[in-house]
């Protein structure tokens, strides 16, 4: 007759044989990582464009100063700029469309977004629009009653 091992005996094998496999799973390597390194202190920053606020004019005035000359480089300087109009009912003609400062003529009734896109001396770009109401110096409101 074979002679019966007590539980305790087996559990304790058990025990010992995964704690072993456990313990030569889990050895770690060791290796020579450098530790990461903070970005250049030299990485350009992108400018920040300043279209200025949105405006109204009235009619007969037929233009308006479109001023850029907020717009800055935080870690260098602005070397273009360039005003467009990218909405608005007719062509409007543009004094110095490269300049900081422009006049924007011939505007009609309606309304108009201007762009300007500035450039730093890391060729980085930002652009920011404006809004320009354009209408006549009377303004109605009309009401309907339903009865």
């Amino acid at each position: 007759m074979k002679k019966k091992l007590p539980f305790r005996r087996i559990l304790l094998y058990v025990i010992f044989i995964s704690t072993v496999i456990q313990i030569t799973s889990c050895q770690k390597e060791f290796s020579q990582v450098p530790p990461p390194q903070p970005p250049p202190a030299s990485a350009n920053k992108p400018p920040i464009a300043t279209a200025g606020a949105d405006q109204k004019i009235t009619l007969p005035k037929d233009s308006a100063l479109l001023d850029g000359s907020a717009s800055f480089d935080p870690d260098g300087s602005i070397t273009s700029y360039k005003w467009v109009k990218i909405e608005g009912p007719v062509l409007s003609n543009f004094s110095s469309p490269d300049s900081s400062k422009t006049l924007v003529k011939s505007l009609a009734v309606g309304v108009y977004k201007f762009e300007l896109t500035v450039k730093d001396n890391g060729a980085l770009i930002a652009k920011d629009t404006i809004q320009f109401g354009s209408g006549h110096g009377i303004q109605c409101t009309i009401i309907f009653i339903l009865i």
